[in-house]
């Protein structure tokens, strides 16, 4: 139902699909499936034909992220920067990527190839590429320069045509509950503004309360996340893609507190938003 991630460095990452049946982004191109980087709390699955976006040649399979996105306003979640241009650096493929000031991922990780081939033309003008976490390199493809923000480990590139082929080399990194615990210091300084929430005027002072509430006892930052994402194991919760749609500014302490089911865009926003509320940076993915 709900799939929660905290990658190496501690930032808790929710993942949710995208649904190709939303009507174009801005600058999409023609009519058929295109990617709508929001993610709201009353968004509802449309559609029943899975619609073939790209494909991967890999021993690995793993999950594909596009976006992150890093802002919400009580019922959507969008991101700040959405095509790299204010944090990006252009490089020039084939290249090994920047990495983040600090980047030191556990001795004990690998890397893996993995080869994308695009097979639609509907992506939008400008569009992030599909990749595996952690990005490390970007072989031979037929991309050409690129906008690579290593804060969000995002690439960019101005157009995605059907055709198109590219390598990834990403380090998959898969920490052990220890090295979890051992993460300290998640301050906003440090992860830009990933833990802003709207203020007391547009998001119920109940949800801080229930942050707290299903986090009581735990001491470290992994306790307190891992506290929350069992409670959606329990507690009358339930996976579900047929739910009402709740166009209130309550939706998500509804969701909460009585209706209690969802698909992952419910769970993802609850559970970023919950662990926001105790100071740790969040995003979704």
């Amino acid at each position: 139902g709900i799939a929660v991630f905290v990658a190496g460095v501690g930032i808790v990452t929710s993942g949710i699909p995208f649904d190709p049946h939303t009507e174009a982004v801005p600058g999409a191109a023609g009519n058929g499936p295109a990617l709508d980087p929001f993610i709201s709390i009353n968004a509802q699955i449309s559609g029943d034909q899975p619609v073939d976006l790209f494909k991967v040649q890999t021993s690995d399979p793993q999950y594909w992220r596009l976006y992150t996105l890093d802002q919400f306003d009580g019922e959507e979640w969008r991101s700040s920067d959405p095509d790299g241009s204010v944090s990006g650096q252009t490089v020039t493929v084939p290249t090994v990527l920047p990495q983040p000031p600090g980047y030191a991922p556990p001795p004990d990780t690998g890397t893996r190839a993995f080869t994308f081939r695009i097979i639609t033309d509907d992506w939008g003008s400008t569009h992030a590429l599909p990749m595996a976490q952690t990005p490390e390199a970007i072989s031979a493809g037929d991309l050409g320069d690129v906008t690579w923000d290593p804060g969000r480990g995002q690439a960019f590139v101005d157009g995605l045509d059907a055709g198109v082929e590219y390598g990834i080399t990403s380090r998959i990194v898969v920490p052990t509950p220890e090295q979890l615990d051992q993460v300290v210091n998640l301050t906003s300084l440090q992860y830009r503004d990933w833990t802003d929430l709207p203020g007391d005027e547009v998001l119920d002072p109940q949800i801080g309360e229930i942050a707290k509430d299903w986090s009581a006892g735990a001491t470290s930052d992994y306790e307190k996340v891992l506290a929350i994402q069992q409670h959606f194991h329990s507690e009358g919760f339930r996976y579900s893609t047929d739910v009402d749609v709740d166009d209130s500014a309550d939706a998500l302490l509804a969701f909460l507190t009585q209706t209690k089911a969802g698909f992952c865009q419910q769970y993802a926003t609850a559970m970023a938003v919950l662990v926001r509320e105790l100071g740790i940076p969040a995003r979704i993915a």
